[in-house]
């Protein structure tokens, strides 16, 4: 039954990330970053927080990304996210992000 519910979630995750308004707000869609930060957020990030997050990302994420306040204080963290992503999919030999043009060090 775990089982179930973590495939059912990470199917949610998946189709809510192509569509990962934040991030494409900050770095622009489909850059290095934004896919790197979007990576991060709906493949590799595990745990109670990061299924709050993208819960809260899902139902706001729209509205939150056309306010610029809102995106000078979250830019912090989706850089860090970018980070972990780079990291992440370097650890997962996920090619088409570390070999992106751009990339983050």
């Amino acid at each position: 039954t775990t089982e179930l519910y973590s495939a059912l979630f990470k199917a949610a995750g998946s189709a809510a990330a192509a569509a990962c308004w934040i991030a494409a707000a900050l770095y622009g869609r489909n850059s290095p970053s934004f896919i790197a930060a979007r990576y991060w957020i709906f493949d590799v990030w595990e745990g109670r927080l990061a299924d709050a997050t993208r819960w809260a990302y899902r139902r706001w994420g729209v509205r939150v990304a056309g306010w610029p306040w809102a995106l000078v204080l979250l830019r912090p963290l989706f850089d860090a996210a970018v980070r972990r992503g780079w990291a992440a999919a370097r650890r997962d030999g996920v090619p088409w992000v570390w070999l992106a043009p751009n990339r983050v060090p």
